[in-house]
């Protein structure tokens, strides 16, 4: 029998084998985000998976900002970047009335942001990166769209907003700014 009248199944639940997911399944669910195949209700609601994700993503972030700046600055840009990640998805959830979604909606942001990062080192450099930066915006409205559940349009605005609040807070913080202050 189906589902009363009235009655809808949240779309956000806890994958009920976090035991048994192992890293290489974690792994191809990341690919398959990153390839719009996967959403981020896919993924297990789990701290822990959290926790790992964002840390990919500051690593990742930190290998790419030490090839443009010294080390101190460079842990710094990371560390802000993942803060930012962190802060703004949580806000916009919460605008939402969605803050149960955090755990898979930063896990899916950050793992595949690491992952688009990692692709993007050896590219940062060449006109590839615009391709790649593209491509990141595509999978961020992917997972915002069915985070927040919203259209294609306003979740492709999310993404940009993003990209521009992250932008502004790396110039705010890079070397240059300070040395024109």
């Amino acid at each position: 029998m189906g589902t009363p009248a009235g009655c809808f199944k949240p779309p956000y639940t806890e994958h009920t084998n976090n035991s048994k997911l192992r890293l290489t399944a974690l792994l191809t669910l990341f690919f398959k985000l990153c390839l719009l195949r996967a959403k981020p209700q896919d993924l297990p609601a789990s701290g822990l998976l959290t926790g790992a994700a964002l840390a990919a993503y500051f690593l990742a972030g930190l290998m790419i900002a030490l090839t443009q700046q010294s080390a101190g600055p460079a842990v710094l840009a990371a560390l802000a970047d993942s803060a930012v990640l962190a802060l703004l998805t949580h806000t916009v959830l919460l605008l939402r009335k969605r803050p149960e979604r955090l755990a898979q909606t930063l896990s899916a942001l950050a793992g595949t942001g690491a992952v688009i990062q990692l692709i993007a080192w050896p590219l940062l450099a060449t006109p590839a990166l615009l391709g790649l930066l593209i491509w990141n915006l595509a999978i961020n409205a992917h997972i915002l769209r069915h985070a927040l559940e919203l259209r294609l349009g306003p979740a492709i605005f999310a993404s940009v907003g993003f990209l521009l609040v992250s932008i502004t807070v790396a110039l705010a913080l890079s070397p240059l700014s300070q040395g024109a202050s």
